[in-house]
């Protein structure tokens, strides 16, 4: 057993004891770090006082956890609370008594003594900055810093007469519409298809310079007719001058065009999106370590991507996850001190070719986060890796793979997989 402090690290080494006492720190002292000498990495500390309804969690990295600065300002005696599986998979709870003595807080503002001196020293300031600026007010008014005349510039040559400007049919077109935009009168002799607007417009006038044979269909008046005299009209709109129009046939040249290259239009709605393209089940096992064999996944090189989910319960030692391809003997990357333990936790690894650094080909990244109604965290932790093999240059080239965590874990149900490749 040992607990000691050196500055602001308290080292611990439980040895068989459950239960410690650490020297005493003082209130709104931060900064305050436990060094654990027999606790692995992964473990969490769960701090708390008698004036706290929840704990403050903190994950041991390094060996090393930080007591958080809020419950030290407190000023109220903490607890450190520990539970995890040892290397006998057993149960262990470890706790520590942090006593916090309790003390004035620092000021962070100027005492009542000194606030005059401090008034003077500011109103100092601004009286000098003032005297200055005035004191540059006067010389510039002085002309103290106006330069010198400039030499004379050379005369241009004058400009040769411009031609005269003819106006264009677009131009005669705008002024008539301007024109045209301030009458409120229009005259009575404007004609619409040879009648006045003093008239009713024929139909057969209006026809006749729309489609010449309606004029063979009598000659009503839409003014005062009934429905039928104007189907006459649209009558006249057969299938025949539908088929022969502009606008059918550009219609029509664009369906064809579509039919053509429906399968170039098809990849590009279908590009970037994630496609399942494996949905595999894990017995229920207990074991020392597992691989995940894809050798039911077909890749043909089709994939630029890769994407795999799971979630697992661990209860072992920390451990590694390693990535195998393409049968190879030994693992092309690994993440190391991933896996922890007393835990279920969701697995989403990201596979993809690395387009920036020399040397480097295939890049792992892994999502990891405690998930179920349970978990103590909602913290999620980022890994990743690179791998140098020149065998593998890009995920095309990747024909079959496997997935190896080095620790043990521990299923009382069955679990998913999930593969997904993006092209």
């Amino acid at each position: 057993m040992e607990i000691s402090r050196e500055k602001n690290i308290i080292s611990v080494r439980f040895d068989d004891h459950c239960h410690l006492a650490a020297p005493s720190i003082f209130q709104y002292n931060k900064g305050q770090v436990m060094r654990f000498l027999d606790i692995p990495d992964g473990v969490e500390v769960q701090f708390s006082n008698a004036g706290l309804d929840r704990t403050e969690n903190k994950i041991i990295m390094n060996g090393q956890v930080e007591i958080p600065d809020f419950l030290i300002a407190e000023g109220l005696d903490i607890k450190a609370y520990m539970q995890y599986i040892d290397e006998n998979s057993e149960t262990t709870i470890k706790t520590i008594d942090i006593p916090v003595k309790q003390r004035t807080q620092a000021g962070e503002d100027i005492s009542e003594d000194d606030q005059p001196t401090f008034r003077q020293e500011i109103q100092a300031i601004m009286n000098s900055t003032k005297a200055i600026a005035d004191d540059v007010e006067q010389r510039a008014n002085n002309g103290e810093f106006n330069g010198k005349d400039g030499r004379d510039g050379v005369d241009g040559k004058d400009g040769k007469d411009g031609n005269d400007y003819v106006l264009t049919e677009s131009d005669k077109s705008a002024i008539a519409e301007i024109a045209g935009n301030m009458l409120d009168y229009v005259p009575p002799t404007r004609t619409i298809a040879g009648q006045t607007l003093e008239q009713d417009i024929a139909t057969d006038v209006l026809a006749a310079m729309l489609y010449p044979e309606v004029l063979s269909q009598g000659k009503t008046v839409i003014k005062g007719y009934a429905k039928e005299d104007i189907d006459t009209l649209l009558s006249a709109t057969s299938k025949n001058a539908i088929a022969n129009s502009t606008v059918y046939a550009l219609q029509q040249a664009l369906q064809a065009d579509i039919n053509a290259n429906y399968n170039d239009i098809l990849a590009l709605q279908t590009k970037d999106k994630w496609e399942l393209i494996l949905d595999k089940t894990l017995p229920a096992q207990s074991s020392d370590g597992t691989l995940i064999d894809f050798g039911d996944l077909t890749l043909g090189g089709d994939y630029k991507e890769l994407r795999i989910v799971t979630a697992l319960w661990n209860s072992a030692d920390t451990g590694d996850i390693q990535l195998f391809v393409n049968n190879m003997s030994e693992p092309i990357i690994t993440l190391k001190n991933v896996i922890q333990y007393g835990a279920t936790y969701s697995f989403d690894f990201a596979l993809s070719t690395n387009d920036l650094f020399k040397d480097r080909y295939i890049v792992m990244s892994l999502k990891k986060s405690m998930t179920g109604v349970n978990a103590t965290s909602s913290a999620e932790s980022s890994y990743v890796n690179s791998s140098t093999d020149s065998t593998v240059p890009d995920i095309q080239s990747i024909t079959n793979l496997k997935l190896h965590m080095t620790a043990g874990w521990n299923n009382s149900t069955e679990r998913y997989v999930r593969v997904y490749g993006r092209k």
